[in-house]
């Protein structure tokens, strides 16, 4: 079976549809954990099924989300960078508050 990708680069929405749909029940829960956010998003701001449930928390996700999948190889390396910097950071914090 073709990849998922090229299935989507053919304009194939039936059939990438379909395997999403069996990936999806095939999920294990952590799995599910990982992907909830960004279906539910996609579903409720670019279909526009519930913009006004969106908060600013989960716009700034979203605008995170849709940069991995769109923007260049270097710029997903480099905001990771800052990612992982920051995340390190607040760890140490609380490492220190702890102490």
């Amino acid at each position: 079976m073709p990849s998922l990708e090229k299935i989507m680069q053919q304009c194939d929405t039936l059939r990438a549809r379909m395997e999403l749909v069996r990936m999806l029940t095939e999920l294990s829960d952590g799995a599910l954990e990982y992907v909830w956010r960004p279906i539910a998003y996609a579903y409720c701001l670019t279909d526009e099924h519930n913009v006004e449930a969106m908060t600013a928390e989960d716009m700034a996700r979203f605008g995170l989300i849709i940069s991995a999948a769109d923007v260049s190889p270097e710029v997903v390396r480099e905001v990771n960078l800052y990612r992982l910097a920051v995340c390190r950071d607040l760890a140490m914090q609380r490492k220190g508050a702890k102490l």
